[in-house]
Protein backbone atom coordinates (compact mmCIF):
# COMPACT_ATOMS: atom_id res chain seq x y z
CA UNK A 1 0.00 0.00 0.00
CA UNK A 2 1.49 3.49 -0.91
CA UNK A 3 1.93 5.85 1.93
CA UNK A 4 -0.62 8.42 1.90
CA UNK A 5 -0.39 10.33 4.75
CA UNK A 6 2.32 12.16 6.24
CA UNK A 7 2.79 14.80 9.47
CA UNK A 8 4.05 18.22 8.89
CA UNK A 9 5.46 19.84 12.05
CA UNK A 10 4.26 23.62 12.25
CA UNK A 11 4.58 26.24 14.46
CA UNK A 12 1.87 28.63 14.46
CA UNK A 13 0.55 31.52 15.94
CA UNK A 14 -2.41 31.94 17.76
CA UNK A 15 -3.70 34.57 20.54
CA UNK A 16 0.05 36.13 20.50
CA UNK A 17 1.72 33.10 21.12
CA UNK A 18 3.48 30.42 19.09
CA UNK A 19 2.32 26.74 19.46
CA UNK A 20 3.49 23.48 17.99
CA UNK A 21 0.98 21.90 15.49
CA UNK A 22 0.82 18.61 13.65
CA UNK A 23 -0.86 18.58 11.05
CA UNK A 24 -1.91 15.29 9.26
CA UNK A 25 -1.37 15.85 5.24
CA UNK A 26 -3.76 13.38 3.42
CA UNK A 27 -5.29 13.78 0.25
CA UNK A 28 -9.25 14.71 -0.04
CA UNK A 29 -11.25 11.86 0.36
CA UNK A 30 -14.95 11.17 -1.73
CA UNK A 31 -17.82 8.76 -0.09
CA UNK A 32 -19.81 7.26 -2.43
CA UNK A 33 -23.75 6.46 -1.82
CA UNK A 34 -24.71 3.80 -4.55
CA UNK A 35 -28.58 3.53 -4.75
CA UNK A 36 -30.11 1.13 -7.68
CA UNK A 37 -33.22 1.79 -9.35
CA UNK A 38 -35.23 -0.25 -7.00
CA UNK A 39 -34.07 1.77 -3.87
CA UNK A 40 -31.61 -1.16 -2.85
CA UNK A 41 -28.44 0.32 -1.16
CA UNK A 42 -24.76 -0.51 -2.31
CA UNK A 43 -23.02 -1.18 0.82
CA UNK A 44 -19.47 -3.04 1.46
CA UNK A 45 -18.30 -5.41 4.26
CA UNK A 46 -14.58 -4.27 4.87
CA UNK A 47 -11.65 -5.28 6.47
CA UNK A 48 -9.96 -2.73 8.55
CA UNK A 49 -6.80 -3.51 9.76
CA UNK A 50 -6.40 -0.47 11.92
CA UNK A 51 -8.95 -1.89 13.98
CA UNK A 52 -8.59 -5.29 13.15
CA UNK A 53 -12.22 -6.39 12.43
CA UNK A 54 -14.99 -5.78 9.63
CA UNK A 55 -17.00 -2.83 8.99
CA UNK A 56 -20.05 -2.35 7.13
CA UNK A 57 -19.37 0.93 5.15
CA UNK A 58 -20.20 3.01 1.70
CA UNK A 59 -17.21 2.78 -0.71
CA UNK A 60 -14.75 5.75 -0.45
CA UNK A 61 -11.10 6.38 -1.27
CA UNK A 62 -8.78 8.84 -1.66
CA UNK A 63 -8.27 11.54 -4.63
CA UNK A 64 -5.40 11.03 -6.85
CA UNK A 65 -2.75 13.98 -7.41
CA UNK A 66 -4.41 16.00 -10.54
CA UNK A 67 -7.74 14.28 -10.32
CA UNK A 68 -11.20 15.57 -9.36
CA UNK A 69 -13.40 14.25 -6.95
CA UNK A 70 -15.72 13.55 -8.89
CA UNK A 71 -13.48 10.98 -11.08
CA UNK A 72 -12.37 9.80 -7.59
CA UNK A 73 -15.70 8.78 -6.91
CA UNK A 74 -16.73 6.98 -10.07
CA UNK A 75 -13.02 5.08 -10.03
CA UNK A 76 -13.82 4.03 -6.56
CA UNK A 77 -16.98 2.71 -6.74
CA UNK A 78 -15.84 0.55 -9.71
CA UNK A 79 -12.96 -0.34 -7.85
CA UNK A 80 -14.39 -1.53 -5.23
CA UNK A 81 -18.15 -2.54 -5.67
CA UNK A 82 -18.35 -3.38 -9.58
CA UNK A 83 -20.53 -0.94 -10.47
CA UNK A 84 -20.35 2.32 -12.38
CA UNK A 85 -22.79 4.98 -11.93
CA UNK A 86 -24.59 7.14 -15.22
CA UNK A 87 -25.10 10.06 -12.48
CA UNK A 88 -22.15 10.99 -9.81
CA UNK A 89 -24.48 14.13 -7.87
CA UNK A 90 -22.65 15.53 -5.32
CA UNK A 91 -24.38 16.29 -1.68
CA UNK A 92 -21.77 18.19 0.12
CA UNK A 93 -17.90 18.35 1.91
CA UNK A 94 -17.44 18.03 5.38
CA UNK A 95 -13.93 18.43 6.99
CA UNK A 96 -12.23 14.71 8.16
CA UNK A 97 -10.73 15.78 10.79
CA UNK A 98 -10.41 19.16 11.14
CA UNK A 99 -8.72 19.47 14.42
CA UNK A 100 -5.93 17.87 12.50
CA UNK A 101 -6.18 18.07 8.91
CA UNK A 102 -7.55 20.11 6.46
CA UNK A 103 -8.71 16.65 4.37
CA UNK A 104 -12.08 17.31 2.99
CA UNK A 105 -14.56 14.50 2.36
CA UNK A 106 -16.69 14.72 -1.02
CA UNK A 107 -19.93 13.07 -0.50
CA UNK A 108 -21.59 11.61 -3.71
CA UNK A 109 -25.03 10.56 -4.65
CA UNK A 110 -24.72 7.23 -7.49
CA UNK A 111 -27.55 6.55 -9.51
CA UNK A 112 -28.30 4.92 -12.82
CA UNK A 113 -25.78 1.35 -11.98
CA UNK A 114 -24.91 -0.80 -14.28
CA UNK A 115 -22.11 -2.82 -14.28
CA UNK A 116 -18.23 -2.20 -14.41
CA UNK A 117 -15.51 -4.69 -13.26
CA UNK A 118 -14.72 -4.98 -9.39
CA UNK A 119 -11.42 -4.55 -9.10
CA UNK A 120 -10.08 -3.40 -5.30
CA UNK A 121 -6.38 -2.69 -4.47
CA UNK A 122 -4.47 -5.33 -3.05
CA UNK A 123 -4.67 -4.66 0.48
CA UNK A 124 -8.57 -4.06 0.22
CA UNK A 125 -10.84 -7.31 1.24
CA UNK A 126 -14.22 -6.33 0.61
CA UNK A 127 -17.60 -7.87 0.32
CA UNK A 128 -20.41 -6.24 -1.70
CA UNK A 129 -23.81 -5.99 0.09
CA UNK A 130 -26.85 -5.14 -1.49
CA UNK A 131 -29.58 -3.58 0.83
CA UNK A 132 -33.28 -2.21 0.89
CA UNK A 133 -33.54 1.12 2.88
CA UNK A 134 -35.73 -0.07 5.35
CA UNK A 135 -33.65 -2.99 5.64
CA UNK A 136 -30.45 -0.81 6.08
CA UNK A 137 -32.45 1.47 8.62
CA UNK A 138 -33.20 -1.64 11.05
CA UNK A 139 -29.17 -2.60 10.59
CA UNK A 140 -28.13 0.77 11.97
CA UNK A 141 -30.64 0.83 15.05
CA UNK A 142 -29.67 -2.64 16.38
CA UNK A 143 -25.97 -2.50 15.76
CA UNK A 144 -25.18 0.83 14.55
CA UNK A 145 -22.73 1.99 11.53
CA UNK A 146 -18.86 1.98 12.87
CA UNK A 147 -18.08 4.49 10.37
CA UNK A 148 -18.52 8.24 10.38
CA UNK A 149 -18.71 8.97 6.87
CA UNK A 150 -21.47 5.80 6.62
CA UNK A 151 -23.63 7.49 9.08
CA UNK A 152 -23.08 10.96 7.30
CA UNK A 153 -23.64 9.42 3.85
CA UNK A 154 -27.10 7.49 5.32
CA UNK A 155 -28.17 10.09 7.21
CA UNK A 156 -28.00 12.37 3.85
CA UNK A 157 -29.59 10.08 1.70
CA UNK A 158 -32.45 9.92 4.46
CA UNK A 159 -32.26 13.38 4.85
CA UNK A 160 -33.50 13.41 0.96
CA UNK A 161 -36.21 11.29 1.36
CA UNK A 162 -34.49 8.36 -1.13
Amino acid sequence: MAKVVSIKHRNIRINGSYIKFDQVIEPDIVTIIPVLDDGTIIMERQFRPAIGRYIYEMPAGHVNKGESPRHAAGRELEEETGYRARVLKPLMKTYHAPGSSSTQNNYFLARGLYKGRKHPDKHEVIEVKRMKGADVRKWLKRRGAKDTKTVIALLLLWNRGI
